[in-house]
């Protein structure tokens, strides 16, 4: 599947030399094709990441924020994403926080 190839191309050059440019670049291409609510909040999530090692905590926030809303629109709790993605950082998106998703 494309996306999830530009999703972990984004993993390797982050974790791999912090080429966070070159990451978001992928990153954005997979968010752009990929449908699936799970792996778009798990791009999301990196993204997130990638902008907080930038320094740039809005969009972090904006990219957590919007994974957590997708989440929630499809039914999906963020705690049911695997622990290993470390998913949201302690006190800052909380599902309650969040408005009701749309019948």
């Amino acid at each position: 599947d494309v996306a999830m190839t530009l999703f972990k191309l984004g993993q390797v050059h982050f974790s791999s030399g912090g080429k966070m440019d070159k990451a978001l670049q992928y990153l954005v291409q997979a968010l752009e094709i990929e449908t699936s609510p799970r792996s778009l909040a798990r791009i999301l999530h990196l993204m997130g990441n990638i902008y907080l090692s930038k320094g740039n905590t809005q969009q972090m926030m904006e990219c957590f924020q919007r994974a957590a809303r997708i989440l929630q629109q499809a039914g999906i709790s963020t705690s049911s994403i695997s622990a290993g993605d470390s998913w949201l950082p302690e006190g800052f998106v909380q599902e309650s926080d969040l408005p009701a998703a749309a019948a």
